[in-house]
């Protein structure tokens, strides 16, 4: 549009930091929530598979349990990763709303 010789555009807003990193941000989150899932259903799966056979010596644990305690460890540190990237991505949508 021209108005008195002068050539008058409309500017398109960039998009706001803020909102480029929380896109980011969210992204990840979803990511990291797919990961962590995938895992903790993996090692379900290993925990249902794992045969434990008692050690023979008193007071040491055998191969078997070792395995087993590692991979309930290992589920429950995937369940606290996967409340983690949850409760990322609620932070996330809160920021948003604010």
């Amino acid at each position: 549009m021209k108005i008195f010789n002068y050539e008058i555009t409309k500017i398109k807003p960039e998009p706001s930091i803020k909102k480029v990193i929380l896109d980011k941000a969210e992204v990840n989150a979803e990511s990291g929530v797919i990961q962590a899932k995938l895992e903790l259903r993996q090692h379900t799966l290993l925990l249902e598979q794992i045969e434990v056979i008692p050690s023979e010596e008193e007071g040491k644990e055998s191969e078997s349990e070792r395995e087993y305690r590692l991979t309930k460890e290992a589920v429950e540190r995937d369940k606290k990763s996967i409340n983690n990237w949850e409760t990322q991505l609620r932070a996330i949508n809160y920021e948003r709303n604010y």
